[in-house]
């Protein structure tokens, strides 16, 4: 089951709102239908009616809501849902999973097939991050189990995991806790040293840090070497945040903790970046004084300095696409983060379906 959104919800979570309807098997959903389902919990507080889609689109009004005589407050927010459609929708092009369709004075939002497997796994990586970012908000928090939430995270670590290598043009080492092989701290940053021929790990834990250090606050290292073997490369050290509280989470401190374990860093330039499944504008309000992109692109710069490359949802999906033609892990290990996300999605979207 899907709640309704919030009026004072952001554009970002409103057009989530919508992708979810479509998602969860609705043939499509019309700028109407939002119309309604917005008079509806306004009035009652209820959950929103179904619209018929050929009246809504013509005008007819049978007992349904008329988007003509809606007020003006819900027709703006109409407005900014189909400017946020339409922005993913060019920003992603055929690897968005949806088609904004435009007809007369309204719109529509239905699902976009697959042409291939680039495309299926970037509409995958796409739906599956729509998915956390509503188990998070007021869409289906309410909804999810305990065991679900809890296994979302290591579902979003693998999303994560298999598109950082696609980042630096390299390969890509699960630093965060649980490690697939169950390593010790110590012993990871080893594996990690060798698998990359960078840097150089202590050879017993650092005095002053709690010998059940699970990962120094790094999920994901990622780096690209070069053919004559000579340090340093582009190393890029990730943050993993499939919660709603992802801003108060900055990289710069973590690395901290994590530094220790070197007594010659990999990198002393590296790069930083946080891994999230919404959009990067999730949480941007609208602004009587600036325009809506100005708000959003000075508030990414913003959190730059803290956060480090903020990867969100959009970033995750384009960097999806390229496996289906240079993998850069082993199949297996492909294959073993692929079916971790698939079964975390698969249970979250018969929630969405209930």
């Amino acid at each position: 089951m899907i709640d309704a959104f919030s009026p004072q919800a952001t554009r970002a979570r409103s057009a989530d709102w919508v992708e979810l309807q479509v998602a969860s098997g609705r043939r499509r959903l019309t700028r109407a239908e939002l119309l309604g389902s917005q008079d509806i919990l306004e009035e009652d507080g209820g959950e929103p009616d179904e619209v018929d889609e050929f009246d809504a689109e013509m005008g007819f009004d049978f007992g349904g809501t008329d988007p003509e005589i809606t007020d003006a407050a819900s027709e703006a927010l109409a407005d900014r849902v189909y400017e946020e459609l339409l922005f993913r929708q060019r920003a992603l092009g055929e690897l968005y999973p949806f088609q904004v369709v435009a007809q007369f004075n309204s719109w529509h939002l239905t699902r976009r097939p697959s042409a291939g497997r680039r495309e299926a796994l970037a509409h995958m990586c796409y739906l599956t991050c729509l998915l956390m970012t509503a188990a998070r908000s007021e869409l289906l928090k309410d909804h999810l189990g305990d065991d679900l939430k809890r296994e979302m995270a290591d579902a979003f670590q693998a999303v994560a995991y298999i598109n950082a290598a696609e980042l630096v043009g390299g390969r890509a080492y699960w630093m965060g806790w649980p490690r697939p092989d169950s390593r010790q701290m110590l012993d990871a940053v080893k594996d990690l040293v060798t698998v990359s021929g960078l840097g150089v790990a202590v050879e017993k834990r650092p005095p002053g840090v709690n010998e059940y250090v699970k990962d120094g606050g790094i999920d994901i290292v990622a780096w690209r070497s070069f053919l004559d073997g000579r340090p340093p490369g582009l190393v890029l050290l990730g943050q993993v945040a499939s919660g709603a509280n992802w801003e108060a989470k900055p990289i710069n401190g973590n690395k901290r903790r994590y530094d220790p374990f070197f007594t010659r860093g990999q990198s002393s330039q590296s790069i930083h970046a946080l891994f999230i499944p919404r959009v990067g504008h999730d949480t941007i309000s609208e602004d009587t004084t600036y325009a809506f992109d100005e708000s959003a692109i000075n508030a990414a710069y913003n959190l730059e300095g803290d956060m480090g490359l903020i990867i969100d949802r959009l970033r995750l999906t384009e960097l999806s696409a390229a496996h289906a033609s240079a993998s850069r892990y082993e199949t297996g290990e492909f294959g073993r983060c692929a079916r971790m996300a698939l079964r975390w999605f698969s249970k979250a979207l018969k929630v969405a379906q209930e």
